[in-house]
């Protein structure tokens, strides 16, 4: 049976004008999942919490706590759901066996200017075609840890 063995919330693929698609990608130990989060997936996430906390009796301001805190939770599902379901629960979702996968690249990306500074991962899948390039708006060692764990020599930093 297919196993999760990591769940990477806050991924999300560039695209111009400084628009993105939002992703959570899901680790297995046959392949990698990458779960599209739509503006309507967070719409329902943030409607059910805050229905959850109105039926719990709970006040405005914690409506509105368990709404604001509903988006950066919905990843905590997929641990629980089939890998087969997660795959058929948005039409942009897609995976990548660990046969396909050459190389996952993980970079250490630092932006800065003058006003700011920001450090960032870029995660680069690459297949015999194609390549699939995400980021995330942190860098974190487990996660590169979380990355060299699942993909042996295939990643690479």
């Amino acid at each position: 049976m297919e196993k999760i063995l990591s769940v990477i919330p806050g991924t999300y693929r560039p695209k111009s004008f400084g628009r993105k698609d939002s992703f959570t990608i899901i680790c297995t130990d046959q392949r990698t999942i990458f779960a599209r989060f739509t503006s309507q997936m967070m719409k329902d996430a943030v409607k059910e919490s805050r229905d959850k906390a109105r039926e719990e009796g709970k006040g405005f301001f914690a409506q509105w706590g368990a709404q604001m805190s509903s988006a950066s939770h919905y990843h905590k599902k997929y641990w629980e759901m089939a890998p087969a379901d997660i795959l058929s629960e948005a039409e942009d979702n897609f995976d990548l066996t660990h046969d396909q996968l050459v190389k996952v690249k993980i970079k250490k990306k630092v932006e800065h200017d003058e006003e700011s500074f920001e450090v960032k991962t870029e995660l680069q899948f690459e297949t015999i075609k194609d390549k699939y390039k995400f980021m995330i708006d942190s860098y974190s060692k487990d996660t590169v840890e979380t990355f060299r764990q699942v993909y042996g020599a295939k990643a690479q930093t």
